[in-house]
């Protein structure tokens, strides 16, 4: 195996990483299902403008986590690709 010199608690490394990853892909999507609602083809062109200000006013309330959570999904990136780099010398 060609990577079989990488220590056994790199690959866990690798393996705890890809899984706060998942985790917080799976928060945000929580975060935005909240924020966008639950989509109603049945209703009316004027109840679908008026639900446009109340989208961004839920988006509003929940930006903190918002960004909280992007910042993580960035630094999981990060250290994806740390651990890409090991791999690939």
């Amino acid at each position: 195996m060609a990577l079989a010199h990488l220590d056994e608690d790199m690959w866990q490394q690798i393996g705890t990483a890809v899984s706060d990853c998942q985790l917080t892909v799976e928060a945000l999507d929580r975060v935005v299902t909240k924020i966008h609602g639950e989509p109603n083809p049945d209703a009316k062109a004027l109840a679908r403008l008026l639900s446009k200000p109340s989208m961004h006013f839920r988006f509003a309330v929940r930006e903190d986590g918002v960004t909280d959570l992007t910042r993580k999904i960035y630094r999981s990136n990060c250290s994806m690709q740390t651990a890409l780099a090991v791999v690939n010398v």
